[in-house]
């Protein structure tokens, strides 16, 4: 009622029920469990149980046992909850300044390569969909940032928007086109970023400015017989917030798109869904932000392909080569505690 969002635990404390799962909200804006019927009260208090011969006694029977309340919050026009193994409070936020791109308050970095873009304009929903359930945690994403050699190898190729199916190699004969990428990983920290980051983002000051941060970008463009086309070069930046929500800002010649990608850990793996915006609303370039996104969404599906089914070594041969991949994984340490293993062996998740 109040507009404001608000997250509990999901399990009920009475007999463990999920509340998720065919619990309601009432009339009166207390959630209502599916099983007994038990009610809960925003603040994650017992209101009332129907069975009792006074049901407005059970905040008094049940007072040591409420639901806990998570911390969460609308970010661009999505739900957010922060959760620690030991229920500690936040201990980073979300990127404030690409809420302010987003409403057109401070520039964003390469808004259009060109630079006939609107650098300030108000930037509006463009697609989203939901990738849904993959055997994929959020682990394997961040690894990505670190494995700079695959992108030589798995995405250098065109292949058909919105699908895995390469180009006919007859195509690619008459057309000896490929994707060259040029690829650097930074923590939110580095002093390079640090340096970067006052270049490319200097609206957004120190909240660019975050060891729970991991920058990546992908200076890209068009190689004709493997010659790189240094007029098509253009960067893409993405962002890492925390290990569980990446943030892509791509820009291309009459504009850019931002592409919001989360993956939320459950059981045998995460739930994702993909959400973009597009800093200009005319027909003719989100039509083009439409394609780029299916590209985009194509490399995700070759990952996806890959990742889904390969096993995470302990101790893997990375190369010099290979990128920062050691470095990237450390990174992770920092979101773990000797509590999350605890977490994994109550609810079977393996986060």
């Amino acid at each position: 009622s109040t507009g404001n969002p608000i997250c509990h635990t999901a399990f009920c404390p009475h007999l463990g029920a999920n509340l998720a799962v065919g619990g309601t909200v009432n009339q009166e804006g207390r959630l209502v469990c599916p099983f007994h019927s038990w009610e809960f009260n925003p603040d994650g208090s017992i209101h009332a149980i129907p069975y009792l011969p006074e049901p407005s006694k059970a905040q008094e029977l049940c007072k040591s046992r409420p639901l806990k309340l998570l911390p969460c919050r609308e970010f661009c026009g999505m739900i957010f909850v922060w959760f620690h193994a030991d229920g500690k409070d936040p201990e980073f936020q979300l990127p404030g300044f690409i809420e302010a791109e987003l409403r057109g308050e401070i520039p964003s970095s390469s808004a259009g390569v060109d630079g006939t873009a609107d650098h300030t304009a108000v930037w509006t929903p463009h697609l989203k969909w939901n990738i849904g359930h993959t055997r994929l945690l959020v682990t394997d994403w961040v690894d990505q940032a670190g494995d700079h050699a695959h992108f030589h190898t798995l995405h250098n190729e065109f292949v058909i928007p919105w699908t895995t199916l390469k180009i006919p190699a007859w195509i690619q004969r008459l057309f000896p086109l490929s994707i060259a990428h040029v690829l650097t990983t930074f923590r939110g920290s580095d002093e390079n970023w640090i340096n970067k980051a006052s270049d490319d983002l200097p609206e957004a000051g120190e909240d660019a400015v975050d060891p729970r941060y991991i920058y990546f970008t992908d200076l890209a463009g068009l190689a004709w017989k493997g010659e790189v086309m240094k007029s098509t070069l253009s960067e893409t930046l993405e962002m890492y917030i925390g290990p569980a929500f990446m943030i892509f800002h791509i820009p291309f010649t009459l504009g850019a798109f931002k592409a919001f990608v989360t993956t939320t850990p459950v059981q045998g793996g995460s739930l994702m869904r993909v959400r973009t915006f597009c800093n200009t609303r005319k027909p003719w370039v989100r039509a083009l932000a439409w394609l780029l996104t299916g590209l985009s969404s194509s490399q995700l599906k070759e990952d996806m392909t890959i990742l889904e089914n390969k096993v995470r070594l302990k101790k893997p041969m990375i190369q010099p080569f290979d990128g920062p991949y050691m470095r990237t994984n450390a990174w992770l340490k920092q979101f773990y505690s000797e509590s999350s293993a605890k977490v994994h062996d109550q609810y079977d998740l393996d986060w």
